[in-house]
C-alpha cells in the first residue's frame, strides 16, 4: 500500500465547498491581480500577527530577497545556517552579499553563541531560521543584534502562528507553498514588519519599483499574490486553528 508522505489534496476535500465558493467569487469579480482578496489578506494576517505592516509576495524565497535588497547587503555579511533549504543563503547571494555560516544547537536551530563568534566588521544581519514550527531563541539574537547594529531577517516559513516568529526581528518572511502550515494551492509568501521605511521600499520592489502606475522610483520585480491564491489562503486561515490541531495529533501518534 501506498501512503503519500503529504496529500495535499486533503484541505481541499475537507472544505470542498467552501473552497469552490471563493473561486466562483474571485473568477466572477474579474479582478485577478492586487483587487479585494489580496487586501483583505493582507489586513487579516497583519492582525493575526499584530504587527504595522504585512506585504504579501509571490513565494517565500521572494519575501527573503526582497527583505535582503530593501535593507542593502551588498559586499557585506549575513548570518544564517546552513541546516534549512537552500532559499536564505541564495537570496543573500541574489543581494550582492555573501554568507556566513553558523552551526545550529542540539535543538536544531541557530546557535546564538556561535552568531557571536561570527560577527566582524562587515556582518550586516543575520537570519534566523524556525523550523519545524520551533522558534530560535530570539532574545537572545536580539540581544546580539542590537549589540553590534545588526538587521534580523525571521525565516518564519515553517514557523506561522507559533510563538510570535516572524514578528520579533527588523523583518519576518513567511512562505504559504503548500506543505506549509497555512499553505494553499500554489506558491505565495509575504513579509512582516513594524518598520515603515521598510514597508514602504517592500510595497514597491514587489511591484517594479511604482509608486505609481507606469511610474518607477527604482528597479523593482513582479512579486505580486494573486487574488486567486490570497482568496484561498483566507479559507486556510480561518481553518488555522484546526490545521494546527490535527498536525499535532499526528505527532502524538508518531511518538508512541
Amino acid at each position: 500500500m501506498h501512503v503519500k508522505f503529504m496529500p495535499l489534496e486533503r484541505f481541499y476535500k475537507r472544505h470542498r465547498e467552501e473552497v469552490e465558493g471563493v473561486l466562483r467569487r474571485v473568477f466572477e469579480k474579474g479582478r485577478f491581480v492586487d483587487g479585494d482578496e489580496v487586501s483583505l489578506f493582507r489586513e487579516e494576517v497583519k492582525g493575526f500577527l499584530g504587527v504595522r505592516h504585512f506585504i504579501p509576495v509571490a513565494s517565500g524565497s521572494d519575501a527573503l530577497r526582497l527583505s535582503l535588497e530593501a535593507l542593502g547587503v551588498k559586499g557585506r555579511k549575513v548570518i544564517t545556517t546552513p541546516y534549512t533549504f537552500i532559499s536564505p543563503a541564495e537570496a543573500v547571494l541574489q543581494a550582492g552579499g555573501e554568507v556566513e555560516w553558523v552551526d545550529v544547537g542540539e535543538d536544531f536551530l541557530i546557535d546564538p553563541e556561535k552568531i557571536e563568534d561570527a560577527v566582524d566588521e562587515r556582518t550586516c544581519g543575520i537570519i534566523p531560521v524556525h523550523l519545524f514550527g520551533k522558534v530560535c531563541r530570539m532574545d537572545d539574537i536580539m540581544r546580539i543584534a542590537e549589540k553590534h547594529g545588526l538587521f534580523v531577517i525571521e525565516d518564519a516559513a515553517q514557523a506561522f502562528g507559533s510563538g510570535g516568529a516572524g514578528t520579533r526581528g527588523t523583518c519576518g518572511c513567511f512562505s504559504f507553498h503548500p506543505t506549509k502550515i497555512l499553505g494553499g494551492f500554489g506558491d505565495g509568501g509575504g513579509i512582516a514588519t513594524d518598520n515603515d521605511e521598510l514597508a514602504w521600499k517592500l510595497e514597491r520592489l514587489r511591484v517594479h519599483g511604482f509608486e505609481r502606475k507606469y511610474f518607477s522610483l527604482f528597479p523593482g520585480y513582479n512579486s505580486r499574490l494573486d487574488e486567486i491564491q490570497a482568496a484561498l489562503r483566507r479559507v486556510w486561515l480561518r481553518k488555522l486553528d484546526e490545521e494546527i490541531k490535527r498536525r499535532k495529533e499526528m505527532e502524538r501518534m508518531y511518538r508512541k
